[in-house]
C-alpha cells in the first residue's frame, strides 16, 4: 500500500511524500522473502529514488535487484518491467541484468523485459496497452518520448508524449503532465516564437 500511495504522491508532485512512503515499502519489502514482493518494490524504489536525485541510494538498491535477478531470473522477468527497466539506472546494470535474464522462457514479460532493455520502449507500452494497463502504458510512452528527443527523432517524440499527456491530464498527475510537457516547450534560440 505505501508503494501504491507513493505512486499517487509523485503524479501528484509530492516528491517528499512519494519517498518517504518508498522508504517505508523499502523497509516492510526487506522483510518479505518471497521475490514476488521483493523485486517491485527494490526496482521502483531504486527507479524513484533515481529519478528524484538519490542517486548513490539509488545505485545500492539497484545492485541488489540485479542480484536478485540472478538468483531467481524466472521471477525477475515479470517482476522488473514495473518500473525499474524503463528508468535510466538499468541501463548502468544492462548487461547484468541480459545476462541474467536470457535464459528463462520465452512469453510476455520476457518480450516486455527486452523491449526496455532495448529501450523500445514504444513496443513496451503497446504490450502494456494491451494489457489494459493506462498507467504502465503511459509511463513508458512518457520515456519513449523522452528517449526519441534524445535520439533526434523529435515528430515521433511529439506523438508519445501527446498520448502519456491525454492520461495523465484525465487524472490530474501533474508530476508526470510537467514531465511531458518539457520536451515539447521551445527551446531557446530555437528560432520558435
Amino acid at each position: 500500500m505505501r508503494d501504491a500511495r507513493a505512486h499517487i504522491r509523485e503524479a501528484r508532485s509530492d516528491a517528499k511524500g512519494a519517498l518517504e512512503d518508498t522508504r517505508l515499502a523499502l523497509a516492510h519489502g526487506r522483510e518479505a522473502k518471497d521475490p514476488q514482493a521483493i523485486l517491485p518494490v527494490r526496482g521502483g524504489t531504486a527507479a524513484r529514488l533515481y529519478e528524484h536525485g538519490q542517486v548513490d541510494e539509488a545505485r545500492g538498491l539497484a545492485r541488489e535487484v540485479v542480484e536478485l535477478a540472478r538468483s531467481d531470473p524466472r521471477e525477475s522477468a515479470w517482476a522488473l518491467p514495473w518500473a525499474f527497466l524503463f528508468s535510466p539506472l538499468a541501463y548502468e546494470f544492462e548487461r547484468e541484468l541480459r545476462d541474467a535474464l536470457e535464459e528463462i522462457s520465452p512469453g510476455p514479460w520476457k518480450t516486455l523485459t527486452f523491449a526496455c532493455l532495448d529501450r523500445d520502449f514504444v513496443r513496451a507500452a503497446e504490450i502494456w496497452a494491451g494489457a489494459g494497463s493506462p498507467t504502465m502504458e503511459s509511463r513508458l510512452r512518457l520515456r519513449a518520448g523522452e528517449e526519441l528527443i534524445e535520439t533526434g527523432k523529435r515528430a515521433e517524440a511529439e506523438a508519445e508524449l501527446a498520448k502519456a499527456l491525454t492520461f495523465y491530464r484525465t487524472v490530474e498527475a501533474t508530476y508526470f503532465i510537467r514531465r511531458a510537457e518539457a520536451p515539447l516547450e521551445p527551446r531557446a534560440g530555437s528560432g520558435s516564437a
